[in-house]
This record gives C-alpha cells, sequence and structure tokens, in this order.
C-alpha cells in the first residue's frame, strides 16, 4: 500500500476549485458567513487482490462504466472507494487518487487522470483503469472529482443503509454446513442461514436462483432488527442485454453477531424471498394426535412388540407424506398413566418433541396396561428427540441391517457435467465399465479435469438412486482419490468394505437364516497345516467391512479346518466369510509355475464349505477355481437367523 501525500500545488488548485466566485464576493459581515471544516485524510491506495469482495463485485459489474463505487466493512471500520474510467481500447490510461478531505460529513476525493500522448506507442487492448482506496470510516455521503471538476457517478446501490452492522464474506470464508446447504439449493431463489454457535456469528446466503445469463447481481442494502425479527433488504441488477449466455446461480452471503434466526428478505419491488433453510421452523411444528385405529399397520406392529418399554417409535407413510411418532410409556401396573405431546418443535435438521406425562391418584385400579400417544406430522424429520420433564425418551427403532456405501479401485475413463451433476466413468480390474455422479460444483469438476485416462483412483459410493449416464447406471459417490506415488498417507481407505465389492473374490452360493453361533467346517482336498493359517488366510467380516474374530481351529480331519466366531452373530445381520487364495497357492506351485503372461494354467481346486443351518446339519458346493495372478479367494456370504 502506497500512502499518498497532499502537494502544496494541488491543494492550492484544489481551494481555487472549491470556494466559487459568489462565496468569494459575499458580505465581510461575520453574521452572514457558515464556517465550514476542511480536514485533510489520510488514505491507503489497495491493490484489487486485498480489497473485500463487496468492493471487488461492484468494480467487476461495473467496469465498463466512468463512475465510483464504495463499500463500508463495518467489521473493520473502513470504507473502501473504487474510481474507474471505464471501457479503455489501447494502453496508456490511468487514474489515481491525490487527496481525500472530509468536509462536514462529506467525504471529496480528488483524482488525477492520465492519458496517453498523441506520439506515445500503445497496445490494442481491452483494459479498464481503476484504483482502489480505503480510508477510516463508516460514511456513505461521499462524491468525486477529477482535477477539471468533472464530477464522477456513485454507481453504488444504496447499501449498508440499516441499524445492524453486518459484513459481506465469500463462499470460501463460509461454514461448510452453509456451502453444502447453497450447493443443495443454488437453483432455487430464496434463501438460507445457519447459525455458528462456536463464533457466535449468524450466516444468511440470498440465492437468485438458476439464471441462463452472466451478470445478475446481489446486493445488500439493509439490515434492520425490528422485535425480535431481522429484516433484509436486498437489491437485484439484471445484467446488461448483450451479456453472454450461461447458467450461473449467483448469491450473495452476509454475516453478523446480532442477527436473529427469525428473518424476512425482500427485494426492492417488495418480492419476499423464501426461507429454504431445511426444518427451520419457528416455534411449535403443526400435527395431529391421531387413535391406534388411525395408524398404519405397520406402527401398530411396532408399537405391539415394543410396548413393555419406554421410548418412542416412528414410522414414514411415504403414500400420505405423514410421519407417525408414538410416544410410549411402557408396562404399567395400574391405570391412569398417561403421555401426551405438548409441542413439536424442528430445529437445525432435528424434530424436539416435548410430551407431558400423567400419573394416577393412589386409589386407581390394578390392572395391566401400556399407555402410548400417537402424533403425525407432515414437517416431522425421523431425527427425533423425546423429552418430558422427568428425562428422555430413548430411540426403540431398530437399525435395518442394510448396506450404505461401497467402494472400488479402478482405471480412470471420462468424466463430464451439466448443470445438475458431474459424472465419472472407470473401468474395474475385469474391464468393466463403472459410473458414478455427485451434485455438481465447480469445485468438484476441477477437481475431476485434473485426471488422465488411465490414472488409478479409489471411489467410495452410496447404494442410492441411480441415474443413466451414457448408457450406465450410475450410483452416487462421495469421495474420489487418485492413488499414485503422492497419495497422502492419510487417505482413508476402506480395505474392508473394498475386499465386499471386489470382483476379483470369487462368490460362493450364499447362505440365509444361519445360527448366531454357526460354525463352519472348511474341507480342502489336500493335507492343511493348521499352524499355517493366520488371520489373513482366512477370516469373517461384517456388512460394514469390519473384521469379526473368530477362532481357527482343526477339523475332524487332515483335510479340514473349523472356522468359529469369538462371540455369537448379531441376530439379521450379513457377513462374509473370505478364504484367501493364499492358502491354495502354495499347493498350487507344487504343480506349476507362473508364465510370462501371469496366468496359471487350469488348475483345479476343490474346496466345500458345511452350509447347513446347524452345527450338525451339513452339505457341501464344489467350486473349480482357474488360478489367475489377480484372483484374491472365495468369498461366501450369509445372513443370521432374525430373532
Amino acid at each position: 500500500m502506497v500512502k499518498k501525500q497532499m502537494l502544496s500545488i494541488i491543494m492550492t488548485l484544489i481551494l481555487i476549485f472549491s470556494i466559487s466566485p459568489a462565496v468569494m464576493a459575499k458580505s465581510k459581515n461575520p453574521a452572514d458567513h457558515v464556517s465550514i471544516a476542511y480536514n485533510k485524510i489520510d488514505f491507503d491506495e489497495i491493490n484489487k487482490n486485498d480489497a473485500p469482495l463487496g468492493i471487488k463485485n461492484l468494480i467487476e459489474y461495473h467496469k465498463s462504466e466512468k463512475g465510483f463505487a464504495y463499500y463500508i466493512d463495518y467489521s473493520s471500520g473502513y470504507t473502501y472507494i473504487a474510481v474507474l474510467r471505464g471501457q479503455k481500447n489501447t494502453s496508456g490510461y490511468g487514474v489515481s487518487v491525490v487527496l481525500a478531505e472530509e468536509v462536514g460529513d462529506k467525504i471529496n476525493v480528488y483524482v488525477k487522470e492520465t492519458d496517453p500522448s498523441p506520439e506515445a506507442i500503445t497496445l490494442q487492448v481491452i483494459n479498464y483503469p481503476t484504483t482502489i482506496i480505503k480510508i477510516k470510516g463508516t460514511t456513505a455521503n461521499i462524491s468525486v472529482k477529477n482535477l477539471n471538476s468533472f464530477e464522477y457517478e456513485n454507481l453504488t446501490p444504496n447499501i449498508n443503509d440499516g441499524n445492524l452492522k453486518f459484513e459481506l464474506i465469500s463462499k470460501n470464508s463460509a461454514p461448510s454446513e452453509l456451502n453444502k446447504l447453497i450447493d443443495k439449493n443454488k437453483e432455487k431463489p430464496g434463501y438460507l442461514y445457519y447459525e455458528d454457535e462456536f463464533s457466535g456469528y449468524v450466516y444468511i446466503a440470498v440465492l437468485m436462483g438458476e439464471k441462463s445469463t452472466f451478470g445478475y447481481e446481489l446486493y445488500v442494502s439493509s439490515v434492520v432488527n425490528v422485535s425480535g425479527t431481522t429484516n433484509i433488504q436486498i437489491i437485484e441488477v439484471a445484467p446488461n442485454s448483450n451479456a453472454s449466455k450461461t447458467i450461473n446461480y449467483p448469491f450473495i452471503i452476509i454475516r453478523a453477531k446480532n442477527i436473529s434466526t427469525n428473518i424476512t428478505v425482500k427485494n426492492q419491488v417488495g418480492f419476499e424471498y423464501k426461507n429454504l433453510t431445511p426444518n427451520s421452523q419457528q416455534g411449535n411444528v403443526k400435527f395431529e394426535a391421531v387413535d391406534r385405529s388411525a395408524a398404519p399397520n405397520e406402527l401398530k406392529k411396532l408399537i405391539d412388540a415394543k410396548k413393555e418399554k419406554q421410548g418412542f417409535l416412528y414410522y414414514e407413510d411415504k403414500s400420505s407424506g405423514y410421519i407417525y411418532v408414538a410416544i410410549l410409556r411402557g408396562e404399567k401396573n395400574t391405570l391412569g398413566y398417561e403421555v401426551h405431546v405438548k409441542s413439536v418443535t424442528n430445529i437445525n435438521g432435528a424434530t424436539d418433541i416435548q410430551v407431558i406425562e400423567i400419573n394416577p391418584d393412589k386409589e386407581s385400579v390394578k390392572t395391566m396396561n401400556y399407555p402410548y400417544d400417537i402424533i403425525r406430522s407432515k414437517d416431522i424429520t425421523t431425527n427425533i428427540t423425546v423429552k418430558s420433564p422427568n428425562g428422555e425418551y430413548k430411540n426403540l427403532m431398530d437399525k435395518p441391517p442394510a448396506m450404505k456405501t461401497g467402494c472400488i479401485i479402478g482405471s480412470f475413463k471420462k468424466a463430464s457435467y451439466n448443470n445438475k451433476y458431474v459424472y465419472i466413468v472407470i473401468e474395474d480390474s475385469r474391464r468393466n465399465k463403472n459410473a458414478y455422479y455427485t451434485a455438481y460444483s465447480s469445485s468438484e469438476w476441477k477437481k475431476l479435469s485434473k485426471l488422465k485416462a488411465g490414472d488409478e483412483v479409489y471411489i467410495k459410493y452410496t447404494l442410492g438412486t441411480p441415474v443413466t449416464y451414457d448408457n450406465l447406471s450410475a450410483l452416487p459417490y462421495n469421495e474420489i482419490v487418485l492413488l499414485n506415488e503422492n497419495t497422502d498417507d492419510n487417505v482413508n481407505i476402506d480395505i474392508g468394505i473394498l475386499e465386499i465389492f471386489d470382483l476379483n473374490w470369487a462368490n460362493l452360493h450364499s447362505c440365509n437364516n444361519v445360527d448366531i453361533n454357526k460354525v463352519w467346517t472348511i474341507k480342502f482336498n489336500k493335507c492343511v497345516n493348521i499352524n499355517s493359517i493366520d488371520k489373513d488366510g482366512i477370516y469373517i467380516r461384517d456388512i460394514s467391512g469390519n473384521k469379526i474374530p473368530v477362532e481357527i481351529l482343526p477339523g475332524p480331519d487332515k483335510y479340514s479346518i473349523i472356522v468359529k466366531p469369538a462371540k455369537n452373530y448379531s441376530y439379521g445381520q450379513t457377513y462374509y466369510l473370505f478364504i484367501s487364495s493364499d492358502l491354495m497357492q502354495r499347493d498350487a506351485e507344487h504343480y506349476h509355475k507362473r508364465n510370462s503372461s501371469y496366468k496359471w494354467n487350469d488348475i483345479k481346486k476343490m474346496i466345500k464349505v458345511n452350509k447347513g443351518h446347524g452345527p450338525q446339519k451339513n452339505f457341501s458346493i464344489y467350486k473349480d477355481w482357474y488360478g489367475y495372478k489377480d484372483f484374491n479367494g472365495y468369498r461366501m456370504m450369509f445372513t443370521v437367523t432374525v430373532k
């Protein structure tokens, strides 16, 4: 930054410009004169890269025009002023501030303009001469003139006119939680907010929605707190008629420490923005108490199964859009116990239910009963807490044994995007093409665009809603990592999940409804040395890829081994038994060696696993194996019986 000092000759010129002949000709009577204080102001000339986002946005939008714009940063107490000379077709034009002075409550800024001389050699290049200064103070009463007294037009919308100080910030400075909400809702006009309890800031993002033309802009005109409500006034700016056609999603983010989360946002013509923040209703959510006859059969079955316990259950009826919640008080031996829902409130993506408990009089009839209350609402989430004055109710829902995520390592083939998704195609070890997608963002596309065909990548995906891409069924992914010598050692690659999905394991026929203490007997066609089998030779993983402790014991003969769980399996859960090819390769190498193509000739192996539903029941499955260098072994899925 360069400190600008006042030159005496310039000051003399300015005083001449500032005092008109009409003023000089006035009476010498002191009563006829008004005293005005002229105070020189120190200022700093700054680079555009060091300027706040608010002034940079104004410069970008108005760069083709001659004028000035300002931005007040209340957090730092500085006012930033940009002076623009508009579009120029050759080099050699410039503008610089020579003086800033305070006259009463007004700031006067004087600039020097430089033009190329007729003899100068200039470059034919489009440019936009601009200078930026910052001054201490937060006034919006500003004028800008050049040394010929030409007054620059004020290009600034009427911003920062309210009783609440706020700060305009970039997306990079916003919390990740708010950025995720912006990416998810960017196509819609409205606003989002996020309350950061750690810093005390409330962040508000105002979105214009999807636009097909570049140049739409948003400015905050005022933020006012009135009777517990924060009113935000927005100025919308439309693009010029010659603006380029491109899909974009303009938005603006502000933050302040005194913003209420009871917010209204309106533009200059009175249009009110919708609150897009998920589950952010203030106060009580509307709900309806229903009796057992009006509840879905699925919920009634849950109530009957859990009626002896105190807690809550819920059921999502997709056909009607209602979520039903049942609050149970458990088994009681006296009539008169009741529970009633007092209020339902959605806060930051969670539903809080407050209940009132009623207890019987001492004279109540002695009889076994199971009191509960049922409500329904279309605004209830399944992220529920239920509380009474006596404590919190337990969630009685059983967790479903569903596989939620998967992962794969493969060779990158291509990537593309549209205004909704980013797509990636990889080729697995069997040369099958697999497609994945995620929500579009410029940062995600920038990351994928750096990949080259043939790069080895690790993808972690979700078994969610598939979409069609390039005649493939694409699954949503949430992580992608380039695997090379520069890969961060701290990258967490889930080996367990990889093994469950890896195509280099040959699948045996699965088993269902096995006992919780199922013991597996594995028989080979060669003698087995039990001491040579370690935890990486034969093992079991659960649905999440975690290894389950097992014991490897001698079988009934020298060809067999027994795999016994260290503790019982969980009811209704899915597991995978792995038999590594390392055990079989030792025997195979007695017969064949790897040839130059790293293939082995047809090596027929026979393996049989008892698959009965109890330790005493036993039948076998035979599997031929033709060995390849990338063959990992056998994998068998089994599901434990439901309690």
